[in-house]
């Protein structure tokens, strides 16, 4: 994943490898099977320690979903349907019917539904053995590859958490919002 060549993001800041590091933290703590991921801001007022025997059901992450926000305000659909990971611009109209990028990734048909919520990054746990076998960080790093070497905007919203959101749509476990509460400050 090279982010040298991005004109598309603004806040140069995402650029940095510190916005991606969650992704790699079931790559890097081998020997664990879970890891609770919280964003610097995050405050902890309980036991986390209640996540490390919650039943995922086979979910390689969890999270809080955030119904105020949508996935598709943030993805370029037609845009991305003609990138592959290499940037090469793919002839044809998207066909939600065979969708090759993602038939390729994997993608539940929850990635591009209207309805689809986002989710927030802030408190991730992940399924470190699951993440690593559906190949997430890969999913990820092809996708934000495409993004950097598209002449357009696939999406918009930053450059970790759309890939993120798309990677997990319709994959992750969703947490009680108790464990991430937004918007006190």
């Amino acid at each position: 994943m090279s982010l040298s060549n991005s004109t598309h993001v603004k806040r140069k800041e995402l650029l940095s490898p510190f916005n991606f590091a969650a992704f790699y933290l079931p790559y890097v703590l081998l020997e664990s099977r879970r890891v609770l991921y919280l964003d610097t801001d995050a405050i902890v007022e309980g036991d986390v320690g209640e996540l490390a025997h919650l039943d995922l059901g086979g979910a390689p992450a969890a999270a809080v979903e955030d119904c105020t926000q949508k996935v598709f305000k943030y993805i370029n659909y037609e845009l991305l349907e003609r990138y592959d990971s290499g940037g090469r611009s793919k002839l044809g109209p998207m066909n939600r019917n065979a969708p090759r990028l993602w038939s390729r990734f994997g993608f539940t048909a929850d990635a591009y539904s209207n309805e689809t919520c986002v989710f927030n990054r802030g408190v991730v746990l992940f399924d470190c053995p699951r993440w690593r076998e559906l190949r997430l960080t890969e999913t990820i790093e092809d996708l934000v590859d495409a993004f950097v070497a598209s002449r357009a905007k696939l999406w918009r919203g930053g450059i970790s958490q759309p890939p993120f959101l798309l990677a997990l749509a319709g994959r992750y476990f969703k947490l009680d919002m108790e464990w991430n509460v937004r918007g006190l400050g």
